[in-house]
């Protein structure tokens, strides 16, 4: 599961409101923080980026920090090396501009020399020797990489002198790791292919090209192993693993189709066991601070073929996408409100007779200044952030019904020590109850045309109408799944 530990800090700074960004919904900000008397130029506005990582054990840096128009045009931009560093923005006020940042390790990846929002990231072949053999250019050649890219963006309007924002990094990139043993020892060179991995993805995120992954694994031991590696998605709606072995001069080949795309944010580990000429090979995913997991096991022969349905998973502990019947399994049924796997669990239901019950899950990212469904101009915004957001992998989030609303607003005001546990501990975004002005801060519910509010007293425990002209709501989206303990 994705965890949020890797900041980019600073410090001297007096911050305003903090608005957040999430790289996957992509909505506008509004960034009216006070005023603080900043020398910026007349009708610019300094803007600090604060990067989240997607997960505390991969290096976050080089950052590098990009604004654009809304044509897509290059207006600012900055590389940080190393913490400590500020990053710095001269935007325009009352402009939209979009902001991308992207954690790449530039020896690895091609970034843009002048870049739009639709230049495109693309892998850099290894340099070889001259002796290199045709199967390590082969390799070379394909589309793996040895440390995944990071991408978050988010828009951003300021109204004043001086904002901050702050973004969340998502991997844009699969991993691999694969493992073959028992192979005989007069066993030369084996590697795996992946087809149909994108070739780049654009600023914007946006992935293009198809080519083949080329993975060579090494000998460890008697073990051949690739260690892990880094794929952009595939594209289409199967992925093709081919294992080529060459014994004493005699290459084999084995496929295994499987009938979905390998998705970003996910690990997939394939560990396969030659023996007596034949081949029994298990996918899993791994555990790890990744999402989506998703378990696969196969058995398959040399020179033969086996196809996978995308259900042919054998179950985990975590979703594994969304986009099936919301149903998980569980080894234990968790107990309200509470982090599970990475997520907020606000509330569980009774179990029924097939030991399956209902969950709510509440959305890391708390959305502000968002214009109720009733706004003349801006009412498709608060369905347009549900629409697009997407939480470790994990899509079909809503805005609250007024159930929910009550049910998180109930959670929150009867067990507030153990929601505020859970909110730290998932590095989540606050619940607002007031603003840097003390007024109350009301919440979207019932598609954002009724507010509600987290703040205790009979005058806020409501359910209300929204206000047409009103753009400072706040909106925290819901998930519903079902756990089925096994």
């Amino acid at each position: 599961m994705m965890q949020n530990k890797h900041c980019a800090t600073w410090t001297g700074w007096t911050l305003g409101m903090l608005l957040l960004g999430l790289c996957q919904a992509c909505s506008q900000l509004e960034l009216d923080t006070a005023d603080n008397g900043g020398q910026n130029d007349e009708g610019k506005c300094q803007v600090r980026v604060m990067a989240r990582g997607a997960d505390s054990q991969t290096d976050l840096y080089p950052l590098l920090v990009y604004a654009f128009s809304p044509s897509g045009k290059l207006i600012a931009q900055q590389q940080m090396t190393g913490e400590g560093q500020n990053i710095n923005l001269q935007l325009p006020k009352a402009t939209e501009s979009t902001l991308v940042v992207v954690s790449a390790d530039t020896d690895i990846y091609n970034l843009p020399a002048a870049p739009t929002l639709q230049s495109a990231i693309t892998l850099k072949a290894p340099s070889l020797p001259a002796d290199a053999t045709d199967k390590a250019r082969q390799s070379a050649k394909g589309y793996a990489a040895s440390q995944p890219l990071q991408m978050g963006s988010a828009v951003v309007k300021p109204a004043t002198s001086q904002a901050t924002v702050s973004i969340q990094l998502n991997y844009k990139m699969a991993s691999a790791n694969i493992s073959l043993a028992g192979l005989p020892a007069s066993c030369t060179d084996a590697s795996v292919s992946i087809a149909s991995p994108a070739q780049s993805v654009d600023l914007s995120g946006e992935l293009a090209g198809t080519g083949t992954s080329c993975i060579p694994l090494h000998n460890d031991n008697g073990v051949w192993t690739s260690g892990e590696v880094y794929l952009f998605p595939t594209q289409g709606e199967q992925t093709t693993f081919t294992i080529a072995i060459n014994n004493a001069g005699s290459e084999s080949f084995s496929a295994v189709n499987y009938m979905a795309p390998l998705r970003a944010g996910t690990p997939y580990t394939l560990n396969g066991n030659y023996v007596d000429d034949a081949w029994s090979l298990s996918g899993s995913v791994t555990p790890s601070e990744w999402d989506d997991p998703i378990n696969l096991s196969f058995d398959f022969s040399p020179d033969s073929s086996v196809t996978l349905g995308e259900d042919s998973g054998s179950g985990s502990d975590n979703p594994s996408g969304g986009d099936s019947d919301d149903l998980y399994e569980v080894d234990y049924m968790p107990v309200a409100p509470c982090v599970w796997n990475g997520f907020l669990m606000i509330d569980i239901g009774t179990e029924d007779g097939n030991n399956t019950c209902d969950a709510l899950l509440m959305s890391i990212a708390d959305f502000g200044s968002v214009a109720s469904a009733l706004h003349t101009s801006r009412g498709n915004e608060a369905a347009d952030i549900a629409l697009d957001y997407t939480e470790n992998g994990l899509t079909g989030w809503i805005i609250p019904t007024k159930e929910d609303a009550l049910s998180l607003r109930t959670k929150y005001l009867e067990y507030n020590e153990d929601m505020q546990s859970m909110l730290t501990e998932g590095q989540a975004d606050p619940l607002w109850l007031t603003d840097e002005k003390n007024n109350n801060v009301r919440y979207l519910c019932e598609d954002a045309t009724k507010t509600y509010s987290f703040k205790d007293g009979s005058s806020y425990n409501g359910v209300k109408d929204a206000g047409a002209t009103v753009t400072t709501y706040h909106l925290r989206l819901v998930k519903h799944i079902r756990l089925h303990l096994r």
